[in-house]
């Protein structure tokens, strides 16, 4: 959630139209020209950036609530019912759909690799599954891993590392058929997907991880041993974002910021609402949308100068960033 710079208020409307029957139901995501939002009609449409027209849409078994995942001129998507599909970016064509169990979270990319976080359809475990985008049929290969926890969240990658977070955290090795190279036993319940970094400020890659208790903590990424941990006040994170000095986060009615190097620095600020898909981060800025339409800004700093602007389309907005 890191780009070059944000937009400045005053904002104004760029085009606004109606493309699809229904709602608009998952996050946009912005691909050179192309701006990628799936609906409740069942279908994922690709929209012009600049001028708001349909170039393609493509019928889906299910609606899909998360957003596509792109890379080498494809685009990946999973519904809600665990169908996953390939499309070219440039049009319609060439579909491949596989069947996996409800998702948790949207798909990710690495290496040759796309990986889901599903339902393991168990009592007590989630699974993380990959499968080879270069194959016909996007093959499993054969990798899948048992994660305990139902509330498998988004998992982060680092280098050739898979971090999938539920009850506990465990990194997975994408070249070793998701090996297990270490395992974080969590204070509680992970409540944002996790955010990797390299290089970190305290060891040479790290990871950040939020739990239900109100901590936030930092782990080196290539060991999973403990750098610091924060106690945020019984506030829940659910959303975080990098630069290269500070940790940001996001939750209900708040955001804030968190000294990498030294976590007892940082602040906190009130927002109206619940933060939406983390926050944005800008050279001097950050953006975070809530549900109830607001957009806030607030400066990288000290978290102040908060300006807020209502979005007239209300509660349940999405908000994304081109760099």
């Amino acid at each position: 959630a890191r780009v070059d710079r944000l937009p400045q208020p005053p904002m104004s409307t760029f085009w606004q139209k109606g493309v699809a029957p229904s709602a608009l139901v998952s996050q946009p995501i912005v691909e050179g020209n192309n701006v990628f939002t799936a609906s409740q009609d069942r279908h994922l449409y690709s929209l012009d950036r600049q001028g708001g027209n349909q170039r393609w849409r493509a019928a889906i078994k299910e609606p899909s609530n998360y957003p596509v995942a792109v890379a080498s001129g494809q685009v990946f998507l999973i519904d809600n019912a665990g169908g996953v599909y390939q499309w070219r970016i440039s049009d319609e064509s060439s579909l491949i759909q596989r069947q996996l169990t409800p998702p948790r979270a949207g798909l990710n990319l690495v290496d040759k690799y796309v990986i889901a976080a599903v339902d393991g359809l168990g009592e007590s475990n989630d699974q993380v599954i990959l499968m080879d985008r270069e194959s016909d049929d996007l093959s499993l290969d054969g990798a899948i891993a048992d994660i305990e926890g139902n509330q498998l969240q988004y998992p982060a990658v680092g280098g050739q590392l898979v971090f999938a977070a539920n009850t506990d955290v465990h990194a997975l090795d994408v070249f070793g058929g998701l090996t297990r190279v270490w395992t974080y036993d969590a204070q509680a319940r992970i409540t944002a997907p996790p955010v990797y970094a390299m290089p970190g400020v305290q060891a040479l890659a790290e990871l950040y991880i939020a739990d239900e208790a109100g901590n936030v903590e930092a782990l080196d990424a290539n060991t999973g041993k403990r750098l610091w941990t924060r106690s945020n006040g019984g506030r829940v994170v659910t959303g975080m974002a990098l630069d290269e000095t500070r940790l940001y986060i996001s939750g209900a009615n708040f955001a804030g910021a968190i000294q990498r190097d030294d976590p007892e620095e940082g602040w906190l600020a009130n927002i109206s609402g619940v933060a939406l898909s983390g926050p944005i981060v800008g050279s001097d800025a950050l953006l975070v949308m809530t549900d109830t339409g607001d957009i806030n800004f607030l400066q990288k700093a000290d978290g102040g100068g908060v300006t807020t602007i209502r979005e007239a389309s209300g509660r349940g907005g999405q908000v994304t960033a081109a760099g």
